[in-house]
């Protein structure tokens, strides 16, 4: 079997190793967002005082941090499937801050 007859083989790429702890931190940060929002629904609290105080640094640091671990995953010579879902998911926890920063409220 000559050279240009054998079978190419295929490499596997390598682990996200980024993108899957980006996406790790952004469940870590999201979940209990989402539990203090629907807590806030509740008639007795006050959604307001929770999502201005607690979640919207929590989201701003953790989203710029999910954020730059997704870019960083994505230049990377690896798999990139769970960078683009890091940089997708830090965009998210991001948008709302960037709503009410530049809507003026």
């Amino acid at each position: 079997m000559t050279a240009s007859e054998q079978p190419m083989r295929h490499r596997r790429p390598k682990l996200d190793a980024w993108g899957t702890t980006g996406v790790a931190m952004a469940a870590i940060a999201i979940l209990p967002t989402l539990g203090i929002f629907l807590i806030g629904f509740i008639p007795d609290m006050n959604p307001i005082w929770w999502l201005g105080i607690l979640l919207i640094p929590m989201l701003a640091v953790i989203g710029a941090l999910v954020l730059l671990l997704g870019v960083v995953g994505a230049r990377r010579g690896t798999a990139y499937g769970l960078s683009i879902a890091s940089i997708v998911l830090g965009v998210v926890m991001i948008a709302p801050i960037a709503w009410l920063w530049f809507s003026g409220a």
